[in-house]
């Protein structure tokens, strides 16, 4: 794997997992990390969603 901060994250995915933590992922393949590049990298904005989502269902908010 190419892309050492993707394969830094399934080795981390696949650990929390191993030691029954619930873990939901989500990867956009073929993107740079784009997170903070929403006006020009249409999945940023998709990421960002996706992420305050996950943090508002961890943190019951």
């Amino acid at each position: 794997m190419a892309n050492f901060i993707v394969y830094d994250g399934t080795k981390l995915v696949d650990k929390m997992k191993a030691a029954g933590v619930s873990v939901d992922t989500k990867n956009y393949d073929e993107v740079t990390q784009f997170f903070g590049m929403g006006a020009v990298v249409p999945q940023a904005k998709d990421a960002k969603t996706y992420a305050a989502g996950q943090l508002k269902k961890a943190f019951g908010k």
